[in-house]
């Protein structure tokens, strides 16, 4: 890790979201068949949360980023750092061995472009002040900006 100054520090949801394709979205205790997804299949993987988002936005319009957070060494976490490495974005991601999965969301999203979002925030849900404050406060204080949420990540720690 550089201690370069970074525009924008965040930290808060970076999940994995699989998206899948429905005419529309049921109701409880309904079934029904998933389409295609731009060519993936019934389901397509992308790099998202609402922070994550954020700093990849800042990021394709030439901003320095920076991230920091909690996720696990799993499928989800490794894709998510390699998403986040080809965007260019600085991690200072905590990796607790043993600790809960990384974040997933299942997004089912309609022909007429109506949404539903489930999701596992894992990891980000473990983070507390004190981690916040042991692991990742250098790291924050090298932001110019700072972006959270409240939506995966307890309020004790956003605060």
């Amino acid at each position: 890790m550089s201690n370069t100054r970074l525009d924008v520090v965040g930290i808060g949801s970076m999940a994995v979201d699989r998206v899948h394709r429905a005419a529309r979205i049921l109701e409880g205790g309904e079934k029904g068949m998933l389409s295609d997804v731009e060519g993936a299949g019934p389901v397509r993987l992308y790099a998202g949360g609402v922070v994550l988002n954020h700093l990849g936005w800042a990021a394709i319009l030439g901003l320095r980023t920076g991230i920091c957070g909690r996720q696990a060494d799993d499928e989800s976490g490794r894709f998510l750092r390699a998403a986040m490495a080809r965007t260019g974005i600085e991690t200072h991601i905590h990796i607790e061995p043993g600790g809960a999965p990384s974040a997933i969301a299942e997004i089912f999203v309609d022909d007429s472009g109506e949404r539903s979002i489930y999701m596992a925030p894992g990891a980000t849900s473990e983070t507390t002040a004190e981690h916040v404050r042991a692991v990742h406060a250098s790291f924050i204080q090298r932001g110019r900006t700072f972006s959270t949420e409240i939506s995966q990540l307890p309020l004790d720690a956003t605060l």
